[in-house]
């Protein structure tokens, strides 16, 4: 009778008895499941942070943005008909009227190539027939459109103040403008930064994207309800309007840079250099008021001209055939003035003419006298200008989850920027009124009811190749179609919390894992299999020695089993090493530049707080050492059946 302790016994002395190739093997198998505990161990140390980080700023609440689906044809060809229609007759009765106007001036006018009129003929392609498109730079256009979209249902504030309502949301909030909002028009318009009695612009960042200053005058300001922007600002710091006028911002952080005349640290910089800075430009910003200098189009074309004419003189200057304009500039004498008359040489016939241009312009064109001006403003907050990190590495994955939530631009509280003011006249969008511009937020007490509110309202349609094969100019967007059909009228995602971008990366690496997990739980099985299969077949004469001496068959399988479990612990103790080293490492290597780019998109009080890439996560071990136990025990199972179903006499004859 063999007792379980000597089973244990001659389990270790056949472990004994091949260690080089048991060593090898375990080696071999162990590997496998260390990329396993790798992969797990950084996302147990990833997930962890995101909620620690998540605690601050928006983190904390569980909100979701809401953009209405408005037909994304209707700046350009609308599919109502009446509409078209207005705007036909409209186009036509302006140009009959400023080609009589033209003609009473003795001025020339080309009403086929009107690039102002509300409606605009173009050629699809290359001999077809021109097809009538709305011109969204037209005012008339504008306001048609504008009207038009005030009376779509189910897509306003109110519409979807209803639907929270019904789902027991506990707030709303409403943001204007900004990146996200529908622009009529690529700007031409100038807001630029005044530092030292200068006007001065930013270019384009590493990544080619507008910043500073210049992502306030392609995107405009962005209005947010105080209680989303109330996570963003920094200590000591409110949303109110200064006693002098200034208006509170949230800035982006290359834009406080560019006030502060600092210089963002290069991509070689270290972790502490670029907390350093930011500790830096957060002490000397906050609260800082800074000027801006806003000029309409006809203000920024007087300044171009004048530049150019002084930088043509200059480059004229010993050139005695250069003939200066008749009507020459000069730049502003105050910080942000009016271009003025330098030289004015024009015959009278020239002065009359270009008065009749200007006459016709500002009876039918949207033309605006030269206006300029300075803008006050408080910087008051700070959001980290957005990165386009293109790459499926940790690093890259994390730095895009690792964003502010407000997004990219500038952020003003809604009702601090006065109307008809030059603030005002900023944001190149449609009219506030108007849900092209608008974006709804609904705050919810927990996950479950933000994400179920999701579920039920946001359009989910998938669309086929042969929706959009008929989709052409005036008609409907075939989304939009199926989509007011479905009864669902938002695009809605989580806004500022994290829980579902964690959940995101949980489900997606799980996902992969399904596929991982068992593909290696099969070929460690595999190869285990080879080895103690080859030493259960050696081990014949043994097992029919004990066999013939009495031992039952579940002795000689407690024998293997238990080998077994040896291999499995010892392939769990170098799985588990090279896992958390190689974790380890992937944690020292981008946990400093992960945790820069966190406390900045988290507005952390605590500069110094850390973004782990390391944590342990008992669940995800038990699973590895799971998948361990149960790859060990397959290997052995199928041989040691076939072992223990042989005669033992035969064996032993054989032998």
């Amino acid at each position: 009778m063999m007792r379980p302790l000597d089973g244990i016994t001659l389990a270790a002395a056949k472990l004994r008895a091949h260690r080089v190739r048991t060593g090898i093997i375990t080696v071999i198998v162990a590997l496998l499941f260390a990329c396993i505990m790798f992969v797990l161990t950084i996302l147990a140390g990833a997930t962890s942070s995101m909620r620690a980080f998540g605690r601050e700023g928006l983190g904390s609440r569980y909100i979701v943005s809401a953009k209405p689906i408005i037909d994304s044809n209707m700046t350009s060809n609308p599919s109502n008909q009446a509409l078209m229609d207005t705007l036909v007759a409209q186009t036509t009765t302006l140009k009959k009227a400023k080609s009589a106007e033209a003609k009473r001036l003795g001025i020339d006018y080309d009403a086929a190539n009107d690039l102002t009129v509300p409606i605009q003929e173009v050629a699809m392609g290359s001999g077809s027939e021109k097809t009538k498109m709305v011109n969204p730079a037209s005012s008339i256009a504008q306001q048609a459109l504008t009207s038009y979209i005030a009376t779509l249902p189910h897509v306003k504030y109110s519409d979807f103040a209803t639907l929270t309502k019904t789902a027991h949301a506990s707030a709303i909030y409403k943001s204007v403008g900004g990146a996200s909002a529908v622009t009529y028009a690529a700007p031409t318009s100038t807001v630029s930064a005044v530092v030292d009695g200068t006007e001065t612009t930013q270019a384009n960042n590493q990544s080619g994207q507008p910043s500073g200053v210049s992502q306030l005058a392609q995107n405009g300001w962005a209005y947010f309800d105080n209680e989303l922007l109330l996570p963003f600002v920094l200590k000591g710091q409110n949303l109110a309007v200064g006693k002098d006028g200034s208006i509170p911002v949230i800035a982006p952080m290359s834009a406080a840079e560019q006030f502060l005349k600092l210089t963002a640290p290069t991509a070689t910089a270290t972790p502490k250099q670029q907390i350093d800075h930011l500790v830096q430009v957060r002490t000397a910003i906050a609260g800082k008021t800074a000027q801006l200098c806003y000029r309409n189009s006809s203000s920024a074309e007087l300044l171009s001209t004048a530049k150019n004419q002084i930088d043509e003189a200059a480059r004229n200057k010993s050139n005695k055939n250069y003939v200066a304009p008749s009507l020459q500039y000069s730049l502003p004498s105050d910080v942000c003035g009016q271009v003025t008359i330098k030289k004015d040489t024009r015959t009278a016939e020239e002065k009359k003419s270009t008065e009749k241009q200007l006459s016709f312009r500002q009876q039918f064109e949207n033309y605006e006298e030269p206006a300029q001006g300075i803008i006050t403003v408080r910087i008051v907050g700070l959001v980290p200008d957005m990165t386009y990190v293109s790459g499926f590495s940790v690093k890259d994955i994390l730095k895009n989850m690792l964003q502010s939530g407000l997004g990219q631009g500038w952020f003003v509280p809604i009702g601090a920027v006065k109307e008809g003011s030059l603030a005002a006249r900023v944001a190149p969008v449609w009219s506030n009124t108007t849900p092209l511009a608008q974006t709804y937020y609904a705050e919810f007490s927990t996950y479950e009811a933000a994400r179920d509110f999701t579920k039920n309202n946001a359009c989910s349609v998938q669309l086929s190749g042969q929706d959009w094969a008929a989709y052409g100019p005036n008609q409907q967007d075939p989304r939009v179609k199926k989509c007011y059909a479905a009864g669902k009228y938002f695009d809605i995602m989580p806004f500022g919390n994290n829980a579902s971008a964690i959940e995101d990366l949980r489900h997606s690496v799980w996902n992969v894992m399904r596929y991982v997990a068992p593909a290696i739980l099969f070929v460690a099985a595999l190869v285990l299999m080879g080895v103690v299969g080859k030493i259960i077949a050696d081990s014949r004469r043994e097992t029919a020695v004990f066999r013939a001496l009495g031992a039952t068959r579940s002795s000689i399988v407690q024998i293997y089993l238990t080998y077994s479990i040896y291999i499995a612990v010892f392939i769990a103790v170098v799985a588990t090493s090279l896992g958390l080293i190689g974790a380890m490492f992937i944690n020292h290597k981008f946990s400093p530049d992960l945790s820069v780019t966190a406390v900045l998109a988290y507005n952390a009080a605590d500069v110094h707080k850390q973004f782990l890439l390391f944590g342990i996560d008992p669940l995800y071990v038990l699973v590895t050492l799971g998948l361990i136990i149960v790859a060990a025990l397959l290997s052995t199972v199928l041989p040691l059946l076939t072992n223990i179903r042989r005669n033992p006499i035969r064996d032993m004859r054989d032998e």
